[in-house]
């Protein structure tokens, strides 16, 4: 039996935004959809650090000088 109540249905509403959400970051993170949740946001973490070194190293790349 599904509740009518209003705090009941935003709360519904409410996980299934984030189950949505915790999909979609599976499928953006390498190997994602074959680990739990917990690790799979541990590796989330772990690649946005990564991505955002990689592009720290592109913007340094491009400073200097190519002859």
């Amino acid at each position: 039996r599904i509740s009518k109540d209003p705090q009941s249905v935003a709360a519904r509403h409410r996980r299934e935004r984030i189950s949505d959400r915790i999909r979609v970051l599976q499928r953006l993170v390498p190997g994602g959809t074959k680990m739990d949740t917990a690790s799979m946001l541990d590796e989330a973490i772990h690649y946005v650090k990564f991505l955002k070194l990689q592009l720290q190293v592109c913007d340094t790349c491009n400073l200097v000088p190519v002859d």
